[in-house]
């Protein structure tokens, strides 16, 4: 269960893209085939890219497409196993790079976002530290999130993972339904951090707790039982290996136990 501790996507559309390079000039490609191969060769495959990327599409839509691509250009943009980029392929990354890389950043900017939001990167010894020492504390008397909900935008600072990730869309899911509107003002890169934030008073975070794990010391949980519930789930084609279904029965039990506990 979630506990208090989407991105808006245009369709594909298809435009004439020229690239001088060693082959000559590469052009008629897709910005949507261009974006997917970004996403691919920044993330190192398509598998890793599936689950980094701001919205959702299938894996296979993702090979098809840069399949689509690499006849387009009549190259091969990079080996699948083990993966690395063609030389074709960097060339095309290091062209496509600056554009799609600064998308999100340039997004913030005209919507005015980048002055009302604060990223922190870098090593997570260093996030848990050094930064905080350096963070003006705040703190908050908080008995129940019933409290926050009675706002339409609470002015607490939210600490949270960014808006990409599954843990953020559960958690802005259940805002929606009440009604409220609430931006994270920090966003981190791990959960492992949330705890030591939230106990050094920067903030309310957002996170999830295993059953029977015990909280950060001065840390309060408000389950929130009324929010969407994070899923965790096995996929599998074919046949599944002994090995692999004996894994999933004692995970299977496990979880119950724990939630038994």
């Amino acid at each position: 269960m979630v506990s208090l501790f989407s991105i808006t996507y245009a369709k594909p559309w298809t435009m004439g893209v020229e690239m001088e390079g060693a082959g000559g000039a590469y052009s008629g490609m897709n910005v949507h085939h261009l974006e997917l191969f970004y996403h691919v060769a920044k993330h190192g495959g398509i598998s890793e890219a599936v689950r980094k990327m701001p919205y959702g599409i299938q894996q296979p839509a993702v090979s098809g497409q840069i399949l689509q691509l690499e006849e387009t250009l009549g190259l091969k943009l990079f080996q699948r196993r083990p993966f690395h980029l063609t030389p074709a392929g960097r060339e095309l990354f290091a062209f496509v790079e600056p554009f799609f890389g600064r998308l999100g950043e340039t997004g913030e900017r005209l919507r005015g976002e980048t002055s009302h939001r604060l990223r922190l990167a870098a090593p997570a010894t260093i996030l848990r530290g050094h930064f905080p020492n350096l963070l003006v504390p705040a703190s908050y008397k908080l008995a129940s999130p019933r409290q926050l909900w009675k706002e339409i935008e609470p002015e607490e600072t939210l600490i949270s993972l960014p808006p990409n990730e599954v843990i953020s869309k559960l958690f802005r899911q259940g805002l929606e339904k009440l009604g409220v509107s609430w931006t994270a003002s920090v966003e981190i890169s791990s959960l492992d951090l949330l705890g030591a934030y939230v106990s050094a008073g920067f903030g309310i975070g957002v996170s999830v707790l295993a059953p029977g794990a015990k909280p950060p010391a001065g840390v309060k949980v408000f389950p929130l039982t009324n929010f969407p519930p994070l899923i965790i789930a096995a996929l599998w084609q074919d046949r599944l290996p002994p090995v692999a279904e004996s894994f999933l029965n004692e995970a299977k039990r496990r979880a119950e136990e724990m939630q038994r506990g």
